[in-house]
């Protein structure tokens, strides 16, 4: 969209037609009647909007490495900071708590980019150590962690997240109860 078709003096139409054009996706057409019939491809798209997309800085690790788990430090520290101060804001918290998870295991970075963008959180890669001055992130601040430490942590996350409430469990017929 250009400034040129907005009148001026109307920048918060600009910015509103922006905002939604970030939330649009454009995907081969799932319509495969035509290529079933023709066993051709086809050349159309759709654009499904994705709804409200929250930026989030998503920690990871420089491509050189981290010898520091500095990433990890980072995102247990903006985690604990989120889920402490009580801002519910539920999509950094996810966003903190998978960035911990591929500091652990890089290999399900693109998985978990998927995942994040799937539920409307749009990954703002911070690579760390080569871009902590950058966000003006100072180690000396972040809890020091060993990968032991680190590993305990990142247990306890997934405890927490998968925990259950004890009321609804029935323990002596080790059946969840059904209550519709």
């Amino acid at each position: 969209m250009s400034n040129q078709l907005v009148p001026s003096g109307n920048g918060k139409i600009l910015e509103e037609a922006n905002a939604l054009m970030q939330n649009l996706s454009i995907v081969p057409s799932t319509n495969n009647s035509h290529m079933a019939a023709t066993n051709q491809s086809t050349m159309e798209f759709e654009v499904n909007v994705m709804g409200n997309m929250t930026d989030c800085d998503f920690y990871i690790p420089d491509k050189s490495g981290d010898n520091t788990a500095l990433a990890f430090r980072v995102a247990y520290e903006a985690a604990t900071t989120c889920y402490c101060s009580g801002s519910n804001d539920e999509k950094k918290l996810c966003a903190y708590v998978e960035s911990m998870l591929c500091s652990v295991a890089p290999g399900l970075r693109e998985s978990v980019e998927e995942a994040l963008i799937g539920i409307g959180i749009r990954p703002c890669f911070v690579s760390l150590p080569s871009q902590a001055d950058a966000h003006k992130i100072v180690e000396s601040k972040l809890p020091p962690l060993d990968w032991p430490s680190i590993l305990v942590i990142f247990g306890y996350c997934f405890i927490i997240l998968f925990k259950f409430n004890k009321d609804e469990y029935d323990f002596q017929n080790k059946n969840k109860k059904m209550d519709f």
